[in-house]
């Protein structure tokens, strides 16, 4: 059993994100026809800002 003072919490050293923050990356629906889409123009524009920053 390890002594209590052993014992290390990390905490996130980034961005900490809501639980219900979109994620313009995978919100998404597929249609009947299978097709994929993102459910907003917003959400579409961030997500392409991110991919692009991702490249860099």
């Amino acid at each position: 059993m390890p002594k209590k003072d052993d014992v290390k919490i990390y905490r996130p050293k980034g961005k900490i994100i809501p639980q219900y923050e979109t994620n313009p990356i995978v919100d998404n629906y597929t249609a009947e026809n299978g097709r994929v889409y993102n459910r907003s123009e917003e959400n579409i524009i961030q997500a392409k800002e991110e991919v692009d920053a991702n490249k860099k």
